[in-house]
């Protein structure tokens, strides 16, 4: 076990799928590299925006894309001091996520924009745009299949939002809400089957199936929020972490502990089912 203390607070981290490897972004607006080969060793800065970086994900090997409160997206090759490519949003960057040539974007004022990854050149358009919920937004993830992708709100709802030509199979429902009580959903992640799981400001973590559009498994809920959660790439476990949001207010932060939660995945509880629900 070992560990490295960033300069300010963080506010994203990734792996490299091929190198031992992770990037941290936050705050002190800058990435940085570690290298746990070399775990003594002191971090490299691979990138730098002008504001806090809110996300950050590995788009293939040491190739990293930077979602900035700057209002840009940039993408970074570790070698240079500057990006090789970047998009003007026009609005603060709440989430990306990339699957092959598939980049969303979440930004502020509920946007979500698509770009194809190669296709970064000269002056970028997005392939696709929308406003899929009429809250905030928290997240947004790429579909396995690069179809679509999911957008999750502070309102307690999940927008299902195919594009191009699959776009009439859209679809949003509710979600971590009990009684009268409506939470945000923090983050959204699949499963390799295509199946995928929730988690929210109400402690709770909920498995779906979105071709049958019907729940599929719920969890007893913490005390505290869940933050986020991801899958390992076969689908065999997902690790959380719980830890404050402050949805409920700076009040209410005293004494929460910060746990990250590794839980194996039964094969069952997350198999695409036939009947329809929601």
């Amino acid at each position: 076990q070992t560990q490295k203390q960033l300069p300010a607070p963080v506010l994203c981290t990734a792996t490299s799928p091929s190198d031992p490897i992770v990037f941290a972004a936050g705050c002190d607006s800058r990435a940085h590299m570690w290298n746990l080969q070399r775990p003594d060793a002191k971090l490299s800065v691979v990138a730098q925006h002008q504001a806090p970086i809110k996300a950050l994900k590995v788009v293939q090997g040491n190739l990293i894309a930077t979602g900035s409160w700057d209002k840009t997206v940039s993408f970074w090759d570790g070698k240079s001091s500057k990006p090789g490519a970047q998009i003007d949003l026009g609005r603060k960057v709440f989430s990306i996520d990339v699957k092959g040539p598939m980049l969303v974007v979440g930004t502020a004022e509920r946007q979500v924009k698509v770009y194809d990854t190669r296709r970064l050149g000269g002056l970028i358009s997005p392939l696709w745009e929308c406003v899929p919920l009429k809250f905030q937004l928290r997240s947004v993830r790429c579909m396995p299949d690069t179809k679509g992708f999911l957008a999750t709100s502070i309102s307690g709802r999940v927008r299902v939002e195919y594009v191009n030509d699959n776009s009439s199979k859209s679809f949003a429902f509710r979600c971590h809400r009990h009684g009268d009580d409506v939470y945000s959903v923090n983050n959204a992640t699949f499963h390799p089957n295509g199946c995928f799981a929730t988690c929210g400001s109400d402690g709770a973590i909920y498995f779906w199936d979105k071709e049958s559009k019907q729940r599929l498994k719920a969890f007893p809920r913490h005390q505290n929020s869940i933050s986020t959660a991801e899958f390992n790439p076969q689908g065999t476990l997902l690790a959380y972490a719980v830890s404050y949001d402050y949805s409920m207010g700076a009040a209410k932060a005293n004494n929460l502990p910060n746990d990250i939660y590794v839980m194996k995945v039964n094969p069952q509880d997350i198999s695409p089912q036939r009947r329809s629900g929601f």
